[in-house]
């Protein structure tokens, strides 16, 4: 996976710890541009589906999220963690980790299924019956992968 480099070195962060922050986080902004040629973020739950380097989103099938300038258009996704205001010092303690990459939708259905897997892994308890619901579920719900091609990561700690 290619590092996007960042200017401020002392604060750019190492790959692993990059890649845990992804882990991790609970939620990011998918930034895009729409058919319309405007930019466009939304925030959005994910999982990472680390063997494969992509992230899953899903949605409705239906909306501006996946109105994308193009048929796989590149993007961005930003999570933001550990964010602390540091009053009197006029700046922010924080980790984040920004990624860069394709979108595609994914129409296969078993492959659909396996990314909701993921999904609902992060939202359910171990051992809940999600497969029911994830196929009734699936007819309502579109399933879009970021294929990662760059990562930065980026941390101020606080002093």
């Amino acid at each position: 996976m290619k590092i996007w480099p960042i200017c401020r070195k002392n604060r750019e962060m190492p790959e692993p710890e990059a890649l845990e922050l992804l882990r991790e986080g609970d939620w990011g902004v998918l930034s895009t541009i729409d058919v319309d040629g405007a930019p466009y973020g939304v925030p959005l739950n994910y999982a990472f589906d680390e063997p494969a380097g992509t992230l899953v989103f899903h949605g409705a099938r239906e909306g501006r999220k996946w109105t994308w300038s193009c048929p796989e258009p590149e993007a961005c996704f930003t999570v933001v963690a550990k964010s602390e205001i540091l009053a009197g010092q006029f700046t922010t303690a924080y980790a984040s980790v920004m990624v860069f990459g394709t979108l595609f939708r994914v129409d296969d259905e078993e492959q659909a299924l396996n990314a909701l897997r993921l999904l609902a892994g992060r939202c359910q308890p171990a051992g809940a019956d999600i497969e029911k619901y994830l196929r009734q579920a699936r007819e309502q719900t579109a399933v879009v992968l970021l294929k990662i091609q760059a990562i930065s990561g980026k941390r101020r700690e606080r002093r």
